[in-house]
């Protein structure tokens, strides 16, 4: 089965990511990738999917971030930002192409192909490829793509195994990261995702992007409770046991001590005093100045009022909002 760790850009993903990390029942994929979240707006009716089309299978895997897998192989490096300033590299030497040639051998072997069977190997071979371990886990667990929310109603019918985990952060604060976590060394800007001026954040609307975002994941929450959980991001890094213990449950797994401890493998990640639990490590209060905690607070207000992710006092907005939920951004050809 699937755990989908998800919050916003900079919203805490890679606590949780890091605090899963070596349960005996849990696979954390190390690799920041989304790869499921291209089949959200698919079907299992779809003829690639009857037809076991890799062609299609490979175009819908390049619209995520697969072939991160293979990026990181060169790099050999796997990047964690524990703050905007402060970030440790962990060795990494996951052949991609020992790794992609037994994924696809293993779906050739399937009788029949179906959205959740492709996302499980996905895993599944990932998980050997990385142990040289073939007694699987309960659970992989991997990041999501935020951008893809208004598709997760979809999660209960296409993956109905998955649990999905939400780390609640607040908005000023992710506001904050972003504008001054610098990406990594070998990372590209153009998606200005990190290192983002205030204004072409205000521009893109974000704070009602993720305001609209934790709102849609409450009412999923109220719906599909077996399905999908949030969690304070605050009580995530400064309550950390009775946090993990909540999530331990949802997951239907016992509570093991190393939940309440940031590891890849093993391993704390730390630098020096500064760890992912504790406290907050990137404050809004130190990094914005008082007319940017104004305009954000004007645009939660805003938010509040009329419940859209966009202004909606500008027609263009409306129109890019209409447009993306027809076809969200993440699945363009």
């Amino acid at each position: 089965m699937l755990i989908q760790i998800d919050g916003w850009f900079a919203g805490g993903k890679s606590v949780l990511w890091s605090l899963l990390d070596g349960h005996s029942d849990v696979f954390v994929c190390p690799v920041h990738e989304y790869s499921f979240a291209g089949f959200l707006n698919q079907s299992n009716e779809d003829e690639w999917i009857t037809k076991k089309h890799t062609t299609t299978l490979r175009r819908i895997l390049s619209r995520t971030e697969f072939y991160k897998f293979e990026k990181l192989y060169w790099d050999k490096v796997l990047p964690i930002s524990l703050s905007s300033d402060v970030s440790i590299d962990i060795p990494y030497d996951v052949n991609f192409y020992e790794y992609d040639e037994q994924l696809f051998r293993a779906l050739d072997a399937c009788k029949e192909w179906s959205i959740e069977t492709i996302v499980n190997k996905i895993y599944q071979v990932y998980y050997e490829i990385y142990t040289r371990n073939n007694v699987h886990p309960k659970y992989y667990a991997m990041m999501s793509h935020p951008t893809s929310y208004m598709l997760y109603e979809q999660i209960p019918t296409l993956l109905p195994g998955m649990k999905s985990i939400l780390v609640k952060r607040g908005v000023k604060n992710i506001i904050a990261s972003r504008m001054n976590r610098n990406e990594r060394p070998k990372d590209l800007n153009e998606a200005k995702a990190f290192r983002v001026p205030f204004d072409i954040l205000m521009k893109r609307n974000d704070v009602e992007q993720i305001l609209d975002f934790y709102n849609t994941y409450e009412l999923l929450q109220d719906k599909y409770p077996d399905n999908f959980l949030v969690v304070s991001f605050d009580e995530l890094i400064t309550n950390t046991k009775n946090t993990m213990s909540g999530v331990s449950k949802f997951l239907g797994v016992g509570y093991e001590e190393i939940l309440a401890l940031p590891t890849r493998d093993g391993k704390e990640l730390r630098s020096g005093d500064v760890s992912f639990i504790g406290t907050e490590n990137d404050d809004y209060r130190n990094l914005l100045g008082e007319d940017e905690i104004a305009v954000i607070e004007s645009r939660i207000r805003r938010y509040n009022i009329f419940k859209k992710p966009y202004n909606v006092f500008s027609l263009k907005d409306q129109m890019i909002n209409l447009k993306n939920r027809l076809r969200p951004v993440l699945y363009k050809s």
